[in-house]
């Protein structure tokens, strides 16, 4: 990493696609409730993943457990399921195709199945970095550290000729012995965005001459961090959305000194892996939408609003459901930004479920007049019942009832909802003492994180939705 400038705390922004305030928080007691387990990917073991080009792995890449021998030949003989091809193998174990070298004179070499990073007197800061980019996605690797030296990750990176130069800069992930390996510094911007670096369990985590494991997930503005299954870090930050994955060798002025990195394998989640463009809006949809929002603000019916509604149809566009359930329809405002985006991708049917027949009644005829009938299915019945009666696989659920009824909504989903299917929860902020129990859930077993938006009611200007990606 770069000299360590003042901290300075990120400022909150509103983005693109209405993503929420950025708030920067930290809860270790949550995270460590996430910890994963497992050495590397489990389902890329014994089954062939793809390669960094895009090419599937052949013999060569390795299992690296520290007791083991570091030559473990996986040829692929193994049938590949849908879950190893999710998996890309970042390192092929051979050479740096896929790679490039940005900033510095450091040398970057294959040795024994390892990227090894050399540090040359008077270089900078030296990059090996992947030639693509990445948005939403887990990464884990390991690596090894001269204890003379410290390192990082970079993650959601960029170099750009208009910043300094080129200089590399965005999130790193510490490699570090003295106690901050995992937490999360921003490279040539801000410093620490870990600001609390205190935690002992956290501190003691990294193994001084041996190979640690990192695991790093993306998922829209959360950032959080494990090393050799501790969890370390957690940050919200919405300043960088997507970047290329780069091997930090610093920059030292004593004797030689390396840092060594393997088994790096990296999972697209599909949520926020580049920003989505809105396609072309229909204006007969749109015209119906504003006039059901305005009808909800008269009555009052609660709605998510236009904020909420773009950023749910964001999520939506891309995870390109095939079954997206709805539970807690109203006059039908959320149900129309899910299936505009689903007439419009020409696939995709939504289930909805409102509990009051009048009101499934007058959504129906919303979704008749803005042509998306042909797309929606209105149930009419109490939603803890009746998600029990769907049948997947199903890809995106949006749970907005009663917030008490979050928890056995999502028990009745959840045998239906496909690994990696999205479910987004409405009023995660305003309703967390009620919905408890579901949040509690969703972040301790799956990806998990909060957006947080401007709302504006008498006893709340923010709330959140608690966007989940399920790991099955």
């Amino acid at each position: 990493m770069s000299s360590r400038c003042p901290r300075v705390k990120a400022e909150a922004l509103l983005l693109a696609l209405c993503i929420p305030l950025a708030l920067q928080v930290r809860d270790r007691s949550a995270a460590r409730a996430r910890a994963a387990e497992g050495t590397l990917p489990a389902e890329a073991r014994g089954a062939g993943v793809k390669a960094g080009a895009g090419e599937t792995a052949s013999a060569g890449d390795k299992v690296g457990a520290e007791e083991r021998a570091d030559t473990q030949d996986r040829t692929g003989a193994a049938e590949r399921t849908g879950a190893a091809r999710d998996w890309a193998l970042l390192f092929d174990g051979k050479s740096l195709a896929g790679w490039k070298q940005v900033n510095g004179t450091a040398k970057y070499a294959v040795e024994d199945y390892a990227i090894v990073g050399t540090t040359a007197k008077g270089s900078p800061n030296s990059f090996l970095c992947t030639e693509k980019f990445y948005g939403d996605f887990e990464l884990q690797l390991e690596v090894k550290l001269d204890p003379r030296l410290n390192s990082g990750v970079q993650i959601r990176s960029n170099s750009l000729p208009e910043y300094q130069n080129g200089r590399v800069h965005g999130y790193q992930v510490e490699i570090a012995t003295g106690g901050e390996a995992g937490f999360i510094y921003d490279e040539a911007r801000r410093g620490w965005l870990s600001e609390d670096r205190s935690d002992p369990q956290a501190r003691q985590a990294f193994r001084k001459d041996a190979w640690n494991k990192y695991r790093v997930l993306c998922v829209g503005d959360s950032i959080r961090t494990w090393v050799n299954d501790v969890p370390v870090a957690s940050v919200v930050d919405s300043m960088t959305k997507t970047g290329f994955i780069g091997l930090q060798v610093h920059s030292f002025g004593g004797e030689p000194a390396q840092v060594q990195w393997r088994n790096i394998y990296l999972k697209e989640l599909g949520v926020e892996s580049a920003k989505a463009e809105a396609p072309p809006g229909d204006p007969k949809v749109q015209a119906v939408i504003d006039e059901v929002e305005k009808e909800c603000l008269k009555r009052p019916v609660y709605t998510i609003g236009h904020q909420r509604g773009e950023r749910l149809a964001a999520l939506v566009r891309r995870v390109k459901p095939e079954l997206v359930v709805e539970c807690g329809t109203a006059i039908g405002y959320s149900g129309l930004w899910i299936a505009r985006e689903l007439k419009a991708a020409g696939k995709g049917r939504l289930v909805t479920i409102e509990i009051s027949p009048d009101r499934a009644h007058e959504a129906e005829e919303n979704f008749r007049r803005a042509g998306l009938a042909d797309v929606v299915t209105v149930k009419v019945g109490d939603a803890r019942r009746l998600a029990r009666e769907i049948r997947g696989p199903v890809d995106f659920a949006f749970i907005d009832c009663d917030f008490g009824n979050y928890g056995p909504v999502f028990d009745g989903l959840e045998k239906e909802l496909r690994d990696g299917a999205v479910v987004v929860a409405d009023n995660a902020g305003i309703g967390a003492r009620q919905m408890v129990d579901y949040l509690e859930r969703v972040r301790s077993r799956h990806f998990s994180h909060a957006e947080w938006f401007e709302k504006d009611l008498p006893w709340a200007d923010t709330d959140s939705m608690e966007v989940t990606v399920l790991r099955k």
